[in-house]
């Protein structure tokens, strides 16, 4: 999500068919995904699709923007804090 080569691609694919940002090896990294907080939901669909573990790797910043909406992802998220 911030390669500003392809930043509105991304941008506007996850608006409209997220899932065709799941296509490739897995775990599928998806990186900063506070920018387009569709993700989630579309993440824990494909989870519980899926149904398999270690679909995917999800990065976002130490704080979500204001306007995000938040759900736990329960049973399907893990929470990992790095230290700097």
């Amino acid at each position: 999500m911030q390669d500003p080569d392809q930043n509105k691609n991304f941008m506007q694919t996850a608006e409209t068919t997220p899932s065709l940002l799941f296509d490739g090896e897995v775990p599928r990294l998806l990186d900063a995904c506070q920018t387009a907080p569709v993700l989630w939901d579309a993440v824990r669909f494909a989870v519980d699709r899926r149904n398999e573990k270690g679909q995917f790797v999800l990065t976002s910043s130490a704080v979500a923007l204001d306007n995000a909406t938040m759900h736990t992802g329960i049973g399907r998220i893990s929470l990992s804090r790095c230290g700097l």
